[in-house]
């Protein structure tokens, strides 16, 4: 029941997240591309991290997880910036924003952050990659995981309500 749940995690993942967030950057939708790929950013955190206050788990992730996020206020950056607006104004605050013009996932530009969101996809789907890795050998993780889905959702893995 593990192996299916992971490769429907995977799967769910990059169908709901990713793919779509890669076609919108391909039709030069960055702002919708970033919106896609931080929604999976939340949705890992919790499942990865099993830690319920939002900021703590978001921060814990971005920062063990997101290379470009691991050092500096980048994590808190992505956080209060890109995620707190656009979940709670429906917008990106302090001026940052999403672009599909820099090489890099992110960039500070007269202190003005910048995110790739297809370099941000990139970074995040790399570590779930990571965590489905983790979930095949490491038994606390799996138990982390399926405590988070029953705190959430009232559903264990491989078990009905």
């Amino acid at each position: 029941m593990v192996t299916i749940f992971r490769s429907s995690l995977a799967l769910a993942c990059r169908a709901s997240f990713f793919s779509r967030a890669y076609d919108c950057a391909q039709a030069g939708h960055a702002f919708a591309a970033g919106v896609l790929v931080l929604a999976c950013v939340d949705a890992l955190a919790r499942m990865q991290t099993g830690i319920i206050a939002v900021k703590k788990r978001y921060l814990a992730f971005a920062r063990s997880c997101l290379q470009s996020f691991a050092t500096g206020d980048l994590a808190e950056r992505l956080y209060e910036d890109f995620r707190n607006g656009l979940i709670h104004e429906g917008r990106i605050k302090a001026g940052a924003q999403f672009s599909l013009e820099i090489p890099d996932t992110v960039m500070t530009l007269e202190q003005i952050m910048v995110v790739n969101p297809v370099r941000l996809a990139d970074e995040v789907s790399s570590a779930l990659t990571a965590f489905i890795s983790t979930l095949q050998h490491d038994t606390k993780a799996r138990e982390k995981l399926s405590l988070s889905l029953i705190e959430d959702h009232g559903v264990a893995v491989g078990k009905g309500k």
